[in-house]
């Protein structure tokens, strides 16, 4: 005999036929249930389980392309890649030699400009002090002429009167008397003048004094020897 079967518990009470709040259909007489959204219907559930499915499978094909280990690469493969890495480094040199080439032509060409500046300049340099120099030289050898022009020469011999001597402009009165180491040589003018020649040497060969701009009167030499007086413009 078989056992006797349990006894099952009671089933759960059906839910309810009619939605609450929805107002009976007038035609049938019974409630209408509302619409429900496309996800929740069975073929929307279909589709989303389709694509979700998709999804994975894409998923999963990625990882395992991406955790694959990728070959070794053949020695066809290694000699291809150390050519292409040895013509790239050839190239490298070429252009790297080529650079420095162009470097060094070009450092050549500014020294040589540079150099050739500095020579013209040094050249133009020495002209224009030549020329100044010249210049220079041909005003020096003008005011020298003009001043010998200018200068007034007496000479004579022991007691002498030069007469009136006019000075233009400031000057210099150098004298001479190579005898009077042991005698008295005097220069003087009118008292009268505005300026006055002094000049009063005892036992002197030589000297000057300073004139004025201006006229001297009556203007005497007084010594036993020979002398000579320059008057030149400062």
């Amino acid at each position: 005999m078989s056992a006797p079967e349990p006894p099952r518990p009671p089933s759960p009470p059906a839910p309810p036929t009619e939605v609450l709040g929805t107002p009976a259909s007038p035609s049938l007489g019974a409630p209408t249930p509302p619409a429900l959204p496309w996800w929740r219907r069975g073929w929307g559930v279909a589709t989303i389980a389709i694509v979700c499915l998709l999804v994975g499978v894409g998923i999963g094909s990625a990882a395992s392309s991406s955790t694959k280990s990728k070959p070794a690469p053949t020695p066809a493969e290694l000699t291809a890649q150390a050519e292409v890495t040895k013509a790239r480094e050839h190239r490298e040199a070429v252009e790297k030699a080529a650079s420095k080439r162009t470097r060094v032509a070009t450092e050549k060409k500014e020294a040589k400009e540079k150099a050739a500046e500095a020579k013209a300049n040094a050249k133009k340099e020495r002209e224009e002090t030549a020329q100044k120099h010249h210049e220079e030289e041909k005003e020096h050898q003008e005011e020298a002429r003009k001043k010998a022009e200018e200068t007034k020469t007496y000479s004579g011999t022991g007691g002498q009167s030069i007469g009136t001597v006019h000075v233009t402009a400031e000057s210099t009165l150098h004298w001479e008397c190579p005898g009077c180491s042991s005698e008295n040589f005097q220069i003087f003018n009118s008292a009268n003048d505005e300026h006055s020649i002094t000049v009063n040497a005892l036992n002197q060969t030589s000297g000057e004094t300073h004139l004025d701009e201006g006229t001297y009167h009556d203007v005497l030499i007084n010594t036993g020897s020979p002398w000579t007086i320059h008057i030149a413009p400062q």
